[in-house]
Protein backbone atom coordinates (compact mmCIF):
# COMPACT_ATOMS: atom_id res chain seq x y z
CA UNK A 1 0.00 0.00 0.00
CA UNK A 2 1.52 3.41 -0.84
CA UNK A 3 1.59 6.57 0.87
CA UNK A 4 -1.53 8.17 -1.92
CA UNK A 5 -3.60 4.69 -0.82
CA UNK A 6 -3.01 5.31 2.86
CA UNK A 7 -3.90 8.89 2.55
CA UNK A 8 -7.35 8.37 0.72
CA UNK A 9 -8.27 5.47 3.33
CA UNK A 10 -7.46 7.72 6.22
CA UNK A 11 -9.35 10.96 4.38
CA UNK A 12 -12.29 8.19 4.17
CA UNK A 13 -13.06 8.26 7.86
CA UNK A 14 -13.69 11.97 7.84
CA UNK A 15 -11.17 12.48 10.37
CA UNK A 16 -10.18 16.43 10.22
CA UNK A 17 -6.85 17.05 8.59
CA UNK A 18 -4.99 17.40 11.75
CA UNK A 19 -5.96 13.94 13.18
CA UNK A 20 -6.13 12.79 9.70
CA UNK A 21 -2.37 13.66 9.39
CA UNK A 22 -1.02 12.38 12.59
CA UNK A 23 -2.93 9.06 11.82
CA UNK A 24 -1.39 8.74 8.82
CA UNK A 25 2.05 9.73 10.69
CA UNK A 26 1.80 6.47 12.13
CA UNK A 27 0.17 4.21 9.66
CA UNK A 28 3.09 4.96 7.54
CA UNK A 29 5.88 4.22 10.18
CA UNK A 30 4.53 0.83 11.11
CA UNK A 31 3.75 0.09 7.88
CA UNK A 32 7.05 0.91 5.65
CA UNK A 33 9.17 -0.88 8.55
CA UNK A 34 7.25 -3.81 8.38
CA UNK A 35 7.44 -3.97 4.81
CA UNK A 36 11.09 -3.44 4.75
CA UNK A 37 11.59 -6.32 7.65
CA UNK A 38 9.64 -8.75 5.72
CA UNK A 39 12.00 -8.50 3.12
CA UNK A 40 15.47 -10.58 2.65
CA UNK A 41 17.87 -7.55 2.43
CA UNK A 42 16.19 -5.94 5.03
CA UNK A 43 16.23 -8.66 7.44
CA UNK A 44 19.66 -9.27 6.84
CA UNK A 45 20.53 -5.80 7.60
CA UNK A 46 18.48 -5.96 10.79
CA UNK A 47 20.35 -9.23 12.03
CA UNK A 48 24.04 -7.05 11.62
CA UNK A 49 25.45 -8.88 8.53
CA UNK A 50 27.13 -6.64 6.51
CA UNK A 51 26.30 -7.58 2.91
CA UNK A 52 27.18 -4.34 1.71
CA UNK A 53 23.34 -4.08 0.19
CA UNK A 54 21.02 -0.79 0.68
CA UNK A 55 17.77 -1.05 1.27
CA UNK A 56 15.49 -0.38 -1.84
CA UNK A 57 15.35 3.16 -1.24
CA UNK A 58 19.04 3.40 -1.16
CA UNK A 59 19.13 7.01 0.77
CA UNK A 60 21.60 5.40 3.00
CA UNK A 61 24.42 2.98 2.70
CA UNK A 62 24.98 0.55 5.89
CA UNK A 63 28.55 2.81 6.48
CA UNK A 64 27.15 6.22 6.18
CA UNK A 65 24.44 4.92 8.41
CA UNK A 66 26.82 4.09 11.25
CA UNK A 67 29.19 6.53 10.54
CA UNK A 68 26.77 9.47 11.90
CA UNK A 69 27.47 7.19 14.95
CA UNK A 70 30.65 9.13 15.49
CA UNK A 71 30.06 12.56 14.59
CA UNK A 72 30.35 12.64 10.33
CA UNK A 73 28.00 14.65 8.45
CA UNK A 74 25.95 12.50 5.75
CA UNK A 75 24.87 14.44 2.62
CA UNK A 76 22.24 12.94 0.15
CA UNK A 77 22.43 15.04 -3.34
CA UNK A 78 19.06 15.72 -5.09
CA UNK A 79 17.10 14.16 -2.38
CA UNK A 80 13.78 16.40 -2.81
CA UNK A 81 13.58 16.30 -7.27
CA UNK A 82 12.59 19.24 -8.97
CA UNK A 83 8.69 18.87 -9.83
CA UNK A 84 8.43 18.12 -5.74
CA UNK A 85 10.39 20.90 -4.69
CA UNK A 86 8.73 23.56 -6.86
CA UNK A 87 5.62 22.78 -4.68
CA UNK A 88 7.58 22.58 -1.83
CA UNK A 89 8.06 26.42 -2.45
CA UNK A 90 4.87 26.87 -3.99
CA UNK A 91 3.31 25.84 -0.23
CA UNK A 92 6.22 28.11 1.57
CA UNK A 93 4.88 31.18 -0.66
CA UNK A 94 1.51 30.10 0.14
CA UNK A 95 2.02 29.86 3.96
CA UNK A 96 3.95 33.45 4.16
CA UNK A 97 1.31 34.78 2.09
CA UNK A 98 -1.42 34.07 4.92
CA UNK A 99 0.81 34.77 7.91
CA UNK A 100 2.13 31.60 9.03
CA UNK A 101 5.58 32.00 9.68
CA UNK A 102 6.71 33.74 12.58
CA UNK A 103 9.96 35.08 13.69
CA UNK A 104 11.86 32.24 15.50
CA UNK A 105 12.82 32.72 19.32
CA UNK A 106 15.59 30.94 21.57
CA UNK A 107 16.24 30.98 25.20
CA UNK A 108 19.42 31.00 26.88
CA UNK A 109 19.88 29.18 30.19
CA UNK A 110 17.88 31.05 32.29
CA UNK A 111 14.94 31.60 30.87
CA UNK A 112 15.17 35.28 28.92
CA UNK A 113 15.14 35.36 25.04
CA UNK A 114 18.60 35.53 23.37
CA UNK A 115 19.91 36.45 19.67
CA UNK A 116 20.86 33.05 19.19
CA UNK A 117 19.30 33.12 15.94
CA UNK A 118 17.26 35.37 13.22
CA UNK A 119 15.22 33.21 10.84
CA UNK A 120 11.13 32.92 10.47
CA UNK A 121 9.69 28.81 11.27
CA UNK A 122 6.30 27.93 10.54
CA UNK A 123 4.75 24.44 11.08
CA UNK A 124 4.39 22.58 7.88
CA UNK A 125 0.80 21.42 6.90
CA UNK A 126 0.60 17.70 6.59
CA UNK A 127 -2.54 17.70 4.34
CA UNK A 128 -0.30 19.69 1.71
CA UNK A 129 0.60 16.92 -1.25
CA UNK A 130 3.90 18.04 -1.73
CA UNK A 131 5.01 17.83 2.10
CA UNK A 132 3.17 14.51 2.37
CA UNK A 133 5.74 13.49 -0.75
CA UNK A 134 8.79 14.76 1.53
CA UNK A 135 7.36 12.88 4.75
CA UNK A 136 6.99 10.12 2.77
CA UNK A 137 10.84 10.08 1.41
CA UNK A 138 11.88 11.17 5.48
CA UNK A 139 10.43 8.55 6.70
CA UNK A 140 12.09 5.66 3.97
CA UNK A 141 15.74 7.70 5.64
CA UNK A 142 13.93 6.91 9.28
CA UNK A 143 13.58 3.34 8.53
CA UNK A 144 16.95 3.34 7.12
CA UNK A 145 18.41 4.67 9.57
CA UNK A 146 17.00 1.99 12.13
CA UNK A 147 17.71 -0.85 10.10
CA UNK A 148 21.40 0.36 9.11
CA UNK A 149 22.46 2.72 12.60
CA UNK A 150 20.50 0.40 14.92
CA UNK A 151 18.94 3.21 16.51
CA UNK A 152 16.00 2.53 18.61
CA UNK A 153 13.73 5.81 16.56
CA UNK A 154 10.31 6.90 17.61
CA UNK A 155 7.83 6.62 14.72
CA UNK A 156 6.50 10.37 13.11
CA UNK A 157 9.43 13.41 12.36
CA UNK A 158 9.55 16.34 14.35
CA UNK A 159 10.06 19.03 11.45
CA UNK A 160 9.29 22.53 10.56
CA UNK A 161 10.03 25.37 7.71
CA UNK A 162 12.45 27.84 8.26
CA UNK A 163 13.19 30.63 6.04
CA UNK A 164 16.31 32.46 6.73
CA UNK A 165 15.94 36.15 4.76
CA UNK A 166 18.81 38.05 3.79
CA UNK A 167 21.00 38.57 6.92
CA UNK A 168 19.60 35.39 8.85
CA UNK A 169 21.56 33.21 10.64
CA UNK A 170 21.83 30.97 13.76
CA UNK A 171 25.09 30.76 15.68
CA UNK A 172 26.84 27.57 17.21
CA UNK A 173 24.86 25.45 18.98
CA UNK A 174 23.81 21.81 19.23
CA UNK A 175 20.26 20.14 18.67
CA UNK A 176 19.55 17.81 21.59
CA UNK A 177 20.83 18.83 24.83
CA UNK A 178 20.24 15.22 25.98
CA UNK A 179 17.72 13.30 28.18
CA UNK A 180 18.57 13.88 31.55
CA UNK A 181 18.66 17.93 30.88
CA UNK A 182 15.32 18.05 28.40
CA UNK A 183 13.71 14.26 28.47
CA UNK A 184 10.47 15.32 26.91
CA UNK A 185 11.63 18.10 24.28
CA UNK A 186 15.32 18.21 22.48
CA UNK A 187 16.43 15.34 24.61
CA UNK A 188 15.14 12.59 22.31
CA UNK A 189 15.96 13.88 19.20
CA UNK A 190 18.60 11.49 17.78
CA UNK A 191 19.37 12.34 14.09
CA UNK A 192 19.00 16.18 12.53
CA UNK A 193 17.76 16.88 9.02
CA UNK A 194 18.14 19.46 6.66
CA UNK A 195 16.45 19.56 3.68
CA UNK A 196 17.32 22.02 1.48
CA UNK A 197 14.53 24.12 -0.46
CA UNK A 198 16.71 27.15 -2.02
CA UNK A 199 16.54 28.01 -5.57
CA UNK A 200 19.45 26.73 -7.93
CA UNK A 201 22.33 28.56 -8.49
CA UNK A 202 23.64 29.16 -4.80
CA UNK A 203 27.42 29.98 -4.21
CA UNK A 204 29.97 30.17 -1.46
CA UNK A 205 29.50 34.32 -2.40
CA UNK A 206 25.86 33.77 -1.16
CA UNK A 207 26.30 32.96 2.36
CA UNK A 208 24.07 31.30 4.49
CA UNK A 209 26.44 27.63 4.85
CA UNK A 210 26.25 25.11 7.28
CA UNK A 211 29.15 24.95 8.81
CA UNK A 212 29.84 21.85 10.68
CA UNK A 213 32.03 21.96 13.97
CA UNK A 214 33.82 18.29 13.28
CA UNK A 215 35.36 17.69 16.69
CA UNK A 216 33.01 19.17 19.21
CA UNK A 217 32.17 23.09 19.53
CA UNK A 218 36.03 24.00 19.35
CA UNK A 219 37.14 21.90 16.47
CA UNK A 220 37.79 22.04 13.08
CA UNK A 221 35.18 23.20 10.53
CA UNK A 222 33.74 22.03 7.57
CA UNK A 223 30.94 24.43 5.51
CA UNK A 224 28.39 22.73 3.77
CA UNK A 225 26.35 25.20 0.78
CA UNK A 226 22.73 25.04 1.47
CA UNK A 227 22.27 23.42 -2.29
CA UNK A 228 18.84 22.94 -3.81
CA UNK A 229 17.55 19.53 -3.29
CA UNK A 230 20.18 18.24 -1.09
CA UNK A 231 19.71 16.73 2.44
CA UNK A 232 22.16 16.68 5.24
CA UNK A 233 22.03 14.52 8.09
CA UNK A 234 24.13 14.38 11.40
CA UNK A 235 23.47 13.45 15.18
CA UNK A 236 21.48 15.63 17.39
CA UNK A 237 23.46 15.86 20.53
CA UNK A 238 27.28 15.04 18.57
CA UNK A 239 27.69 18.17 15.86
CA UNK A 240 27.71 21.23 16.55
CA UNK A 241 26.88 23.74 13.81
CA UNK A 242 25.79 27.26 12.80
CA UNK A 243 24.12 28.91 9.79
CA UNK A 244 26.69 31.55 8.56
CA UNK A 245 24.87 34.96 7.43
CA UNK A 246 22.87 34.41 4.13
CA UNK A 247 22.90 37.08 1.36
CA UNK A 248 19.89 35.11 0.04
CA UNK A 249 16.82 33.83 1.04
CA UNK A 250 17.44 30.52 2.52
CA UNK A 251 14.44 28.28 2.70
CA UNK A 252 14.66 24.73 3.87
CA UNK A 253 12.40 21.94 5.71
CA UNK A 254 14.42 21.12 9.52
CA UNK A 255 13.55 18.18 11.86
CA UNK A 256 14.56 15.48 13.83
CA UNK A 257 14.08 11.58 13.80
CA UNK A 258 13.62 11.10 17.79
CA UNK A 259 14.44 8.31 20.28
CA UNK A 260 12.05 6.32 21.56
CA UNK A 261 10.65 6.40 25.02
Amino acid sequence: MSYRELQREAKATGLPARQTAAKLREQLASHRLAEQLASPVAATAAMGSDTGTTSPRDFLSPAAALALQSGDVHIVPNFVPPLLLAGLREEIRTLASAGAFQAAASFSSDGSQDTLRSALTCRPDLSNDSMWALYDKLQSVRDELVLHGRRRLAAGIEATFVVYPPGGYYRKHVDSLGAAVDPEGSGRRSVSFVAYLTEGGWSSEDGGCLRVHCEGAGGPTRDILPRSGSLVLFDSRLVWHEVRPTQRERACLVGWFRNML
